[in-house]
C-alpha cells in the first residue's frame, strides 16, 4: 500500500562500478529498500525516481533484473552515465566518487528533489522510507544518518540465521525484499562493528588522536552511544541550495565541502539520533583495512587522562569543523546517537548526560554563539588552557609525526608515500589558487 504523497519527488542516488559493488547494490541493498515501509510507499508517476551513476556496461548487467523490475512501479531507475575510475588507487577511486556525487547531485536538483544517498553496500532498516516521509513533513532540510562500517561475514551469517536473508538464492534473481526491524539492525550494528571502528571506543589504545567517530559502550547495555563527524546524507533538500552548489565538487572531495558549505546556513538540520527510528547496516569484509587514521598517543592521557580527553574533545572539533567553518559537522557531533537493542534506562540516560557534560565543558563556546565560532585562541579562561594544550599536541605532533611519516616514506611505505604525495598536491593546488588571475 502506497504512503502518503510527498510535496516533491525522492531521488534515490547511488554509484557504483564493477561486479563486487553492483552485486551488493541489487542483491542487499536494493530488496532492503523495497521492504513494505520502504520504497513500495511511494510510486514512480509522481515523479520518484532511483538515480545510479554507473558504466554503461554495469548497468546493461542489472537494467533488467527482477528485483529492478519489482522497483519501477515505485521509483523509476535512471542509468547516470560515468565511466569507470582510471585506477585503483585511494585518490583516483576518491576523485571518481565525487565526480559521481556530482552528476547525482546536480541531476536531482535540475528534478527540484528531496535527494537521498544511498551507497550500495548498504541495507536500511524496514520503515526507512516512512520516516524520510516524517522528516520532510517536520520542515528539515538536511537528515543525517550516522553509519559505520560493520563486517560484513558476521552481519551476512545472523541474518541467514534468523532467516531474514536465504541462504540458496540471490534476491537480485528472484526480487524478494529484506525487511529487517531497526532494533534487528541496532543489535547487528553493536555486534559486528568492523575492526576499523573497533579502535574508535573511547579508551582504546589505538584510538586515533582525533577519531571521526567516538563511541562509548553503556556498561551491561546491549547499545552504545555514538558521537560523530561523518554520516550518510539520506535526505536533501535540494530546493534549499543555491544554483552553484555542486561547484565545490571541482577541486575538493564531496565529504570535506559540499553539506557544509550547501546546508550550514539553510538550517533544518536533523541528525538520526535513536535506533528505533531507522537503522542502516553499512557491510565490509572483516579483512579489508580502509581506515587510514594513526594511532598518535594523547599528549598527557597517562598523567591526566580526564585533562586529556577534554583537550581531544576539543581539538578533534576544531580539526574537522574549524577548516570549512562547517556548522553541520559542528553539530552533528553534539548530538547524542543511541544504537540500542533494549529499551533505554536509568543508567543509560546517566552515561549519556556524563557524555554531554564532557563535549559542554570541552567546546561549549563552539554552541553558544549560533553560526559563529569562538577564535582558534580563545580568551576564555574555561577554554584558554584547553586551546594551549592541544597547540602542544599539534607541535609535539609535527615533529614526531612529520618524520616518521617521511622516513616511512624512504623506505617503501605505501601509505606514507601516498599521504606525501597528497599533502604535495594539496601544497601546489592552493599556490595554483593564489597565483591564478582573478
Amino acid at each position: 500500500m502506497n504512503g502518503p504523497t510527498t510535496p516533491r519527488p525522492f531521488c534515490f542516488m547511488s554509484q557504483f562500478w564493477g561486479r563486487r559493488y553492483r552485486d551488493y547494490f541489487v542483491d542487499y541493498c536494493l530488496p532492503s529498500l523495497l521492504a513494505p515501509d520502504n520504497i513500495p510507499r511511494l510510486r514512480a508517476e509522481d515523479g520518484h525516481c532511483f538515480l545510479i551513476a554507473t558504466p554503461p556496461e554495469d548497468w546493461e548487467q542489472i537494467a533488467h533484473l527482477p528485483i529492478m523490475e519489482k522497483l519501477r512501479p515505485f521509483a523509476t531507475p535512471t542509468l547516470i552515465e560515468t565511466p569507470a575510475p582510471l585506477d585503483t588507487s585511494y585518490e583516483a577511486i576518491l576523485r571518481h566518487q565525487t565526480f559521481s556525487l556530482k552528476r547525482l547531485f546536480e541531476a536531482a536538483y535540475a528534478r527540484n528533489g528531496f535527494g537521498c544517498a544511498v551507497w550500495p553496500d548498504t541495507m536500511t532498516s524496514n520503515g526507512f522510507v516512512a520516516a524520510m516521509q516524517r522528516w520532510i513533513e517536520a520542515g528539515y532540510h538536511i537528515v543525517m544518518h550516522p553509519t559505520v562500517r560493520l563486517a560484513e561475514e558476521g552481519v551476512l551469517a545472523d541474518l541467514r540465521a534468523m532467516k531474514l536473508l536465504p541462504e540458496d538464492r540471490r534476491l537480485s534473481r528472484t526480487g524478494e525484499a529484506i525487511a529487517v526491524a531497526p532494533r534487528v539492525v541496532a543489535a547487528l550494528s553493536v555486534r559486528h562493528l568492523h575492526p576499523d571502528l573497533e579502535v574508535m571506543e573511547e579508551g582504546h589504545p589505538r584510538q586515533p588522536l582525533y577519531p571521526p567517530y567516538r563511541f562509548w559502550r553503556v556498561p551491561h547495555r546491549n547499545g552504545i552511544i555514538l558521537h560523530n563527524f561523518f554520516a550518510t546524507p539520506v535526505l536533501m533538500d535540494f530546493a534549499a541550495v543555491p544554483p552553484d552548489h555542486a561547484a565545490c565538487l571541482e577541486h575538493k572531495d564531496w565529504e570535506s565541502v559540499y553539506i557544509g558549505r550547501n546546508f550550514s546556513s539553510s538550517g533544518g538540520l536533523y541528525v538520526v539520533a535513536d535506533s528505533d527510528e531507522s537503522g542502516i547496516l553499512s557491510i565490509t569484509p572483516a579483512a579489508v583495512q580502509q581506515s587510514a587514521l594513526r594511532s598518535i598517543p594523547r599528549l598527557g592521557a597517562r598523567l591526566l587522562p580526564a585533562y586529556a580527553l577534554l583537550c581531544n574533545l576539543r581539538g578533534a572539533i576544531a580539526s574537522y569543523c574549524r577548516p570549512e567553518r562547517d556548522i553541520v559537522r559542528r553539530d552533528m557531533f553534539r548530538v547524542s546517537v543511541r544504537w540500542h537493542a533494549d529499551d533505554l534506562d536509568e543508567e543509560w540516560q546517566r552515561e549519556e548526560a556524563r557524555i554531554a557534560s564532557l563535549i559542554d565543558r570541552a567546546a561549549g563556546d563552539y554552541y553558544a554563539n549560533g553560526p559563529a565560532f569562538p577564535p582558534r585562541l580563545s580568551l576564555d579562561p574555561r577554554f584558554l588552557p584547553f586551546d594551549l594544550f592541544n597547540i602542544l599536541q599539534q607541535i609535539t605532533r609535527i615533529l614526531g609525526g612529520g618524520f616518521g611519516v617521511l622516513l616511512g616514506a624512504l623506505t617503501g611505505h605505501r601509505e606514507d608515500l601516498e599521504r606525501i604525495q597528497r599533502k604535495v598536491g594539496t601544497i601546489i593546488h592552493r599556490l595554483g589558487e593564489r597565483i591564478r588571475p582573478r
